[in-house]
């Protein structure tokens, strides 16, 4: 008896999978189009502009070909609905429960899918302000800052509690065995 390696999709779940993956396909659309989120400020870290570590973050694809791919297509379906003179943006958001949002992009920050080292020419911030934006729906500045300290706090912990590097090393003990 033969067994595949991942289990298959019942047919509900499948068109379940691909109403959400199109409403998702209509969000990141809309905030092309709105210049929410933008394609103009590769990371230094990963090479990833916010529109590229959206993508990663939100279909969970990490292969380049395949985010350059999804890409094409969101770029390509919001020119569609940017022509379309009846088009209304009827984005379906899902419901928001600000501390699961929070953790997952706390977690991609960490995993570096999201970067906080470039700001955008265009709307002055970083891809990982952008995400905050689009996840939370937030465009006032300082209601940015403040969700960004609470990932901020919530990727320290993450990590251990301690955010620490070599030029923090007032000890000398950075990377040594110390018991």
């Amino acid at each position: 008896m033969e067994y595949d390696s991942e289990p298959q999709k019942s047919d509900s779940e499948d068109k379940n999978w691909q109403e959400i993956e199109f409403q998702l396909k209509v969000r990141i659309a809309d905030a092309i189009i709105c210049k929410d989120i933008t394609d103009d400020n590769p990371s230094l870290t990963n090479g990833c502009t916010a529109l590229e570590q959206l993508i990663m973050y939100e279909f969970e694809i990490y292969e380049i070909e395949e985010i350059a791919n999804k890409k094409e297509e969101i770029i390509s379906f919001a020119m569609d609905l940017e022509l379309d003179e009846d088009w209304e943006a009827e984005v379906e958001v899902p419901t928001f429960d600000k501390e699961l949002a929070h953790r997952k992009i706390a977690g991609a920050v960490l995993r570096g899918i999201i970067t906080d080292d470039r700001l955008s020419p265009w709307s002055k911030l970083t891809a990982l302000d952008q995400i905050i934006c689009f996840e939370c729906g937030i465009v006032e500045f300082e209601s940015i800052k403040e969700e960004r300290r609470a990932i901020k706090g919530i990727e320290m912990d993450l990590r251990g509690g301690s955010k620490a590097s070599e030029e923090d090393d007032v000890w000398g003990t950075y990377g040594k065995e110390i018991y």
